[in-house]
């Protein structure tokens, strides 16, 4: 907030004393690598999986690195039409981070039986790992009774 009353008062005052425009977007640029710095994710506070509550859905495997620290992660959403929708949503929402897709897949998740089916791939991305999504599924679901991949396809 004070960052930006501070470029829309500058830009004022400079304009005005005939900076010129080229000057006037290094001030602005300088400003908003600050207020975006605010807005950076940490990793530790990013959780290794985000899916959907039920129903079936696309997901993909997302290593993310930030300084020395790596995470993967698991994200699936039925909103998601293509795998890449999904990836540039999380991308868009983490600036801070060294992101890269790993590949992608669906999962079916059907909470009342305590069961989530991991399997096929993105035609983007490629196929996941989904013995490596198991292992993040298992660790948030604990008290899943069913977690499962194939590596079939569809």
């Amino acid at each position: 907030m004070g960052i930006s009353f501070a470029i829309s008062v500058g830009m004022q005052t400079f304009c005005k004393s005939g900076i010129k425009t080229a000057q006037l977007l290094l001030i602005y640029c300088t400003c908003s690598r600050v207020t975006l710095s605010r807005k950076m994710a940490s990793l530790a506070s990013i959780p290794v999986v985000d899916i959907d509550a039920s129903g079936v859905f696309k997901y993909v495997l997302i290593k993310a690195s930030q300084s020395s620290d790596n995470k993967i992660l698991v994200r699936g959403y039925s909103w998601g039409s293509f795998h890449a929708d999904i990836y540039e949503d999380f991308e868009s929402k983490n600036s801070g981070l060294q992101l890269s897709c790993l590949g992608g897949g669906r999962i079916e998740h059907v909470p009342e039986a305590k069961k989530l089916f991991v399997y096929g791939y993105s035609v983007g991305f490629g196929k996941a790992d989904h013995k490596v999504a198991v292992r993040l599924l298992k660790e948030a679901y604990p008290q899943y009774t069913d977690i499962t991949y194939s590596d079939e396809g569809y």
